[in-house]
């Protein structure tokens, strides 16, 4: 019995995925996103889209009032849609580690893919390097505005940065 169970792991591999990281110092992730905007989070939802390679996955989809256009072109457009991947659509989930959080009415400041328009014909902006191409507006004691994000073991830390 154990042969078999054993013959049978061994035809039929487990599908492992995983997700690894490179921490890129926040000047490259300017240097490198085609686009950088800061906005407020107006509201999310997921489904199915088109990834680059073609195929169909679950992404969250974030609303973007834009406030301010940092680089690159994000069109006229006041309100951007963003996605991310992951999310729960009808009982079916995908969690990626990893994946940029927002939360509604957050002050965020994001480094973007240029505009992909997937099979449902919306047009949306990936976050560019998943957490990475992700930054909170906060205030410091002092009350100025400085950027918190995921680079956090660099030489200096975006919290440490005014905008």
């Amino acid at each position: 019995m154990r042969f078999g169970v054993l013959a049978l792991l061994l035809m039929f591999p487990p599908l492992v995925l995983a997700t690894s990281f490179i921490e890129v110092p926040f000047e490259d992730t300017v240097a490198e996103a085609p686009i950088g905007v800061r906005g407020t989070v107006a509201g999310k939802r997921a489904d199915w889209g088109r990834g680059s390679d073609g195929r169909d996955r679950i992404y969250t989809y974030f609303d973007l009032t834009v406030r301010e256009r940092l680089k690159g072109d994000s069109g006229q457009a006041l309100q951007i849609l963003m996605r991310e991947l992951g999310g729960e659509v009808g009982g079916v989930g995908m969690q990626v580690s990893g994946a940029a959080q927002f939360r509604e009415g957050e002050d965020v400041v994001v480094f973007l893919s240029p505009a992909v328009e997937d099979s449902k014909g919306r047009t949306s902006y990936d976050v560019r390097g998943m957490m990475m191409g992700k930054y909170s507006v906060v205030l410091d004691e002092s009350g100025e505005e400085v950027l918190d994000g995921a680079e956090e073991s660099a030489s200096e830390h975006p919290a440490d940065r005014q905008i």
